[in-house]
């Protein structure tokens, strides 16, 4: 009787060790899962902040070629701006220096007349 006791105790025993093994493997898988979860999950997170940092750096990319556009395309505006200017001066000048020269025409034909006159009279 003492050893089939002994044989029951000893059977419980490796029964209860069976089970612990197997929750310990259980365990033991969870975990890897659990590991493998986490870094797949920080990859993951890892490779969106990357990618944002790309698209940020095309955007300010983009924003600094149009900026670029932008600082082109006024310097040519000031530019032709001030070829226009050069031209109004210019054509002003032209025509002050025509209208001294019709005026000057004018008044020497009026006195070579007043000159004509006052020989003739």
């Amino acid at each position: 009787r003492a050893a089939a006791a002994g044989e029951a105790l000893k059977e419980a025993l490796r029964r209860q060790m069976e089970q612990f093994a197997e929750k310990e493997r259980r365990a033991t898988e969870r975990r890897a899962v659990f590991e493998q979860q986490r870094q797949e999950a920080h990859a993951e997170m890892q490779r969106q902040a990357e990618e944002k940092a790309e698209h940020i750096k095309q955007v300010m990319a983009m924003m600094e070629a149009r900026e670029k556009e932008k600082v082109e395309m006024y310097r040519q505006r000031d530019a032709a701006a001030a070829e226009r200017m050069r031209q109004l001066e210019e054509a002003k000048e032209e025509a002050e220096e025509q209208r001294r020269r019709e005026a000057g025409g004018k008044e020497k034909k009026s006195k070579e007349a007043a000159v004509l006159a006052a020989r003739e009279g």
